[in-house]
C-alpha cells in the first residue's frame, strides 16, 4: 500500500516527465535547505 508522500512524488515525477530519478531528484528536493542542518555535524581538521 502507498502512502499519500509516495503518490504525490509519482506525481510529480510523471508530470515533469523526468526519465532520470537523478535528475527529478534536483529539482524535487529542496538542496539549500541542507548545509544550515549539517554545518554542526562537520569538522574539517586536516589543514
Amino acid at each position: 500500500m502507498s502512502s499519500l508522500l509516495d503518490e504525490a512524488l509519482k506525481e510529480k515525477y510523471r508530470t515533469n516527465a523526468i526519465s532520470d530519478p537523478l535528475a527529478f531528484a534536483k529539482y524535487a528536493i529542496d538542496w539549500i535547505a541542507f548545509p544550515p542542518l549539517l554545518k554542526d555535524m562537520y569538522r574539517n581538521t586536516s589543514t
